[in-house]
């Protein structure tokens, strides 16, 4: 990304000096009379996308059942790395050579940062090559949304949004990504509208709601929590006529009303269930103190 800044020349005999991004121009009289123009690079941070290899995402999407489903506008898929060929399922339900921009919402895990929605202007290096940030898109949702904060500060061990990185590059080859990541403390109305902005500012984007959900509980409990998730995808995150604004035991409640908010404008309710497992039932852990749960799936839209 370029930066432009005026400079003042003196014409022959000219030396540029440049520091900290500022650019001096100083001739042997002095400073010029005219001005002139030069470009300054700004400095795009790059974040890893996580110590997996190309050979994990490669078995991976191997082991997925997913095939691209037409009329997909947003999908929702775990960032817990241990069912990568699931979430790579729900990928390939997503995947398009044709999008250009893919939205991830996640959770800030570690509350890094000073707003309650930020996003970020970095790039992701993966297996599969490098993620861009789609910066019009972004500057587009910072205009429209005075909630939303450009912040890089939590994006390095963020890896709600690192981890689905090498999915995005391998089944968006050609799209560029928004990364939002959200605190819970985010009221549900102002998720619900940021998922709306989202949809309305940047209509030909597909959206991914990247959220684990029931984290360190028994079988009973995490069966019936979960149960009330599956109850809320099936409703499209309304409580009758109104958006549901009930707090689940999930890792956010943010995303999934930024995801609930996306699906409204765009009128995409019908929801399709890909993956419902978790540690335990997978064999993974046998304490559910260490337990997570796992519902994948994705959105169709109406219109």
């Amino acid at each position: 990304m370029l930066r432009r800044q005026k400079i003042v020349s003196g014409g022959a005999g000219l030396i540029i000096l440049a520091a900290l991004g500022v650019g001096y121009l100083v001739g042997r009289h002095g400073l010029a009379e005219y001005p002139i123009v030069v470009e300054v690079a700004d400095v795009r941070p790059t974040y890893s996308s996580g110590l997996q290899t190309k050979e994990y995402f490669d078995r991976a999407y191997d082991e997925a059942q997913g095939t691209p489903v037409a009329g997909v506008m947003s999908g929702l898929s775990a960032h817990h790395l241990l069912i990568g060929s699931d979430i790579a399922t729900v990928f390939e339900d997503l995947a398009s050579d044709e999008v250009k921009t893919v939205v991830l919402v996640s959770p800030n895990h570690f509350a890094r940062g000073r707003s309650v929605a930020q996003v970020s202007k970095g790039q992701w290096s993966t297996p599969y090559g490098t993620v861009m940030t789609d910066d019009d898109a972004v500057d587009e949702l910072l205009a429209a949304n005075l909630m939303l904060r450009h912040e890089e500060v939590a994006y390095e061990n963020e890896h709600g949004i690192f981890g689905l990185t090498p999915f995005v590059k391998r089944s968006f080859p050609n799209a560029k990504i928004v990364s939002i990541i959200l605190d819970d403390r985010l009221s549900a109305e102002d998720a619900w509208q940021l998922g709306q902005e989202i949809a309305s500012t940047l209509p030909k984007a597909v959206l991914i709601a990247s959220v684990d959900m029931t984290h360190y509980h028994d079988v009973d409990y995490t069966a019936a929590n979960d149960e009330k998730v599956l109850q809320l995808l099936a409703d499209g995150g309304m409580c009758g006529v109104t958006p549901c604004t009930a707090e689940l035991d999930v890792d956010s409640n943010a995303s999934l009303r930024v995801l609930f908010g996306f699906n409204a404008e765009h009128g995409a309710q019908s929801w399709y269930l890909t993956h419902h497992g978790s540690s335990l039932a997978m064999g993974a852990t046998r304490d559910w103190h260490d337990n997570t749960s796992h519902i994948l799936g994705y959105f169709l839209g109406n219109k």
